[in-house]
């Protein structure tokens, strides 16, 4: 189930470490994947687990793959910056109609 993936990986657990005590996480969808390919195309739940695990996994950490998926974080500061006057456009903007 996606929930309970999403809240192991959002309490620490990691990826790295034994399933079964002999597979690590990406080996056991490799492995359940060669098995019964068929069952697994038609779950849509257990793709969205391989996806989520395969972004985590890209983006080294639970906490960075939060990170990289709201940049809207990096928006707000460049906004605040220049609500503030701390930084103003490179380019000055040119109304429709205006002469070059």
């Amino acid at each position: 189930q996606l929930p309970v993936v999403v809240r192991l990986l959002r309490a620490g657990a990691s990826l790295d470490s034994s399933f079964e005590g002999e597979l690590s996480v990406d080996e056991w969808i490799a492995a359940e994947q060669r098995q019964r390919p068929e069952v697994i195309e038609d779950q849509v739940q257990f793709q969205a687990v391989i996806t989520l695990i395969r972004g985590v996994r890209a983006a080294g950490s639970w906490k960075k793959y939060c990170r990289a998926r709201a940049p809207h974080r990096e928006i707000l500061a460049l906004r605040s910056l220049a609500m503030r006057g701390y930084i103003t456009p490179y380019q000055r903007r040119r109304t429709r109609g205006a002469e070059h």
